[in-house]
């Protein structure tokens, strides 16, 4: 969607910023669409495949490049809100995976591994209560 048109940054790049993608290919694109848009690009043109130097970026870009274009502005702000929503619901659970990540790799007792389990519990206690 954002690659037919990137002046549809304009409606999510107030929400969303490349540092929400835990996926780095995804943030290299992401980063790479609002330097396009901001030379005053209206779409990516079918070159940027070449800019890419990672295997995956390029498979992404070309998916990307797949999807339909949308009818019209009702379908698009619905796909986008869509989109946010579920980069919403990700990010605790990415957040809860990388704190037990962090956790097993420190030693128990220390300091450390207390002020993990404190933004474990505080995380938890979040979660919980936005699903509630």
């Amino acid at each position: 969607m954002l690659c037919n048109d990137l002046r549809l940054l304009d409606q999510v790049q107030h929400q969303v910023t490349p540092e929400d993608f835990d996926d780095a290919d995804l943030q290299a694109i992401y980063i790479m669409l609002l330097r396009l848009a901001s030379k005053g690009e209206l779409t990516v043109s079918p070159y940027i495949i070449d800019e890419v130097t990672s295997p995956e970026q390029k498979d992404l870009l070309s998916k990307m490049a797949m999807e339909p274009v949308l009818p019209n502005q009702a379908t698009i702000s619905k796909a986008l809100d869509d989109c946010l929503t579920k980069m919403r619901r990700r990010q605790p659970k990415a957040e809860l995976q990388r704190i037990r990540k962090q956790l097993k790799m420190v030693g128990d007792g220390t300091a450390e591994q207390q002020q993990i389990l404190q933004e474990l519990d505080r995380l938890s206690k979040k979660q919980f209560l936005s699903s509630s």
